[in-house]
């Protein structure tokens, strides 16, 4: 989610919290390297309350995968790409699976991105 005017931006601290309680309660999904709930690293949600993060093992963040806590699925769906991929993959429909559980953005590569200020 984009935040405009007037709007408060993305709390990605309120975002991480989210990704760690989902964490605590299930893990399907997830992989093995991601023993602790301070491997999850939150920076957005669906408009359906899923839940978008990093999964922040490797000391270099252009390696942190995507992970969805997918809702309606009930399971953490992992991408292994960075965010801008997974955006993109989102939109083209590419990706294995729709992550999200609002499909509103699946396969809809034609998207303009309109800053606030210009609509």
């Amino acid at each position: 989610m984009i935040s405009g005017p007037g709007e408060a931006p993305i709390d990605v601290e309120q975002q991480t919290s989210d990704a760690r309680f989902h964490f605590a309660r299930v893990r399907t999904g997830l992989p093995d390297e991601v023993t602790d709930a301070s491997a999850l690293r939150g920076w957005g949600d669906s408009d359906a309350a899923d839940t978008l993060a990093w999964i922040a093992v490797d000391p270099d963040p252009d390696r942190w995968p995507v992970v969805v806590w997918s809702r309606s699925k009930g399971r953490w769906l992992v991408q292994e790409s960075g965010m801008v991929d997974f955006l993109v993959g989102l939109l083209a429909g590419e990706l294995a699976e729709c992550p999200l559980s609002d499909r509103s953005l699946w396969g809809c590569p034609e998207q303009e991105y309109i800053p606030w200020w210009e609509e």
